[in-house]
């Protein structure tokens, strides 16, 4: 199996600490999965992180510390960060060449508007990503599995790979099944990873009665539900929250209580002393968020619940406010995997994503 991983996969987990990424890197050898990045995906990896290096660095010279002589580090950190995603990636595959493919065929592609285009201007760099999965499926016995979250790959409103490029894979005479497309890598290990692990079903048994050694899921999902949180954000989106986006905007989470455990979904080995434990659990929060004002009575009859952070005089006042800040709480559920090592007694990794809310 190839696996062919887009920029927006390794943003998401720079690192590629959480843990669906160290499911796939530890059973990349005993799987045969090959992982073939395209240079142009290694590229757009490094510019995303140097970027969020030279924001953590104005944020240092923001707090106008003494020593105002302290040095840039932004090159020499992402250079650092290169070498390393490099070294991970040849590890267990190769970095693939910018494909060799003619000007004119992007620019009739781009002038057509077919995907991964979207319009004339964006979607040039998807576009030698996509050919170099083409160029790999057809040199290639094995299955290339194309990971990617860009919308410019997919149907509207699904998951599917988009028909422009379906027609690209019979054009080029490559069997539909030899190109397998997911928008992440959670979805590829839940799909093509997990069924091929041994299930620990004991282990699902003893969690729940907290008799387990060494690690009690509740007691770590109270302690770690900030972590939670920070794994499953920007993986979430406004329409995960039960206040339309439409209406609402800027919704974030504000403070968060109660953590629960829905269910323990799964357990897999993926080592001699790793587990995969996958959970479904509920978290209260409080989203803050504002609205333009003539919204307001339609916020006032369909949204009982939210509350204005404006004191009620000033509501009733005619003159325009323009923006109206206010808030409610929610229950989020999530869907949380993390990898415990048995042997030095902690979880690893983890990864969380959102699956909704409503309202508390």
């Amino acid at each position: 199996m190839r696996l062919v991983v887009d920029a927006n996969v390794i943003c998401r987990s720079p690192k590629l600490r959480d843990a669906n990424w160290q499911t796939v890197l530890k059973t990349a050898k005993p799987f045969q999965i090959s992982l073939s990045i395209p240079e142009i995906v290694i590229e757009e990896a490094v510019k995303f992180y140097r970027s969020e290096v030279a924001k953590l660095g104005e944020s240092i010279r923001r707090l106008e510390l003494q020593d105002t002589s302290l040095p840039d580090l932004t090159t020499p950190v992402a250079q650092n960060y290169r070498d390393w995603l490099e070294s991970q990636v040849k590890a267990i595959g190769e970095i693939l060449p910018y494909p060799e493919i003619p000007h004119a065929i992007v620019a009739r592609r781009a002038l057509d508007g077919r995907k991964p285009f979207r319009g004339e201007d964006s979607g040039y760099r998807d576009t030698l990503v996509w050919e170099s999965v083409l160029a790999l499926a057809k040199a290639s016995d094995s299955t290339v599995v194309f990971i990617s979250n860009d919308s410019g790959f997919r149907i509207p409103q699904g998951d599917a790979l988009h028909p422009d490029l379906q027609a690209d894979l019979a054009s080029r005479e490559i069997k539909p099944e030899r190109v397998r497309f997911f928008t992440g890598i959670p979805e590829f290990v839940h799909e093509l990873i997990r069924p091929r692990l041994r299930e620990v079903t004991e282990v699902i048994r003893l969690l729940e009665a907290r008799a387990f050694p060494d690690l009690n899921l509740i007691s770590w999902l109270e302690a770690n539900a900030r972590n939670v949180l920070a794994a499953a954000e920007g993986k979430w989106s406004e329409w995960d929250f039960p206040v339309s986006p439409t209406i609402f905007k800027n919704q974030g989470i504000t403070t968060f209580a109660n953590p629960r455990i829905v269910q323990i979904t799964d357990v897999r080995r993926i080592s001699t002393t790793e587990l995969l434990i996958s959970l479904e659990i509920d978290l209260d929060c409080r989203v803050s968020f504002h609205f333009f004002d003539f919204y307001l009575e339609v916020v006032r009859e369909q949204f009982p619940k939210v509350r204005f952070l404006l004191p009620a005089g000033m509501l009733s006042r005619s003159w325009s406010m323009e923006e109206i800040p206010g808030e409610t709480d929610v229950r989020m559920h999530l869907s949380v995997d993390l990898v415990f090592d048995e042997e030095a007694k902690q979880v690893k990794s983890l990864d969380a994503e959102t699956h909704g809310s409503t309202f508390i």
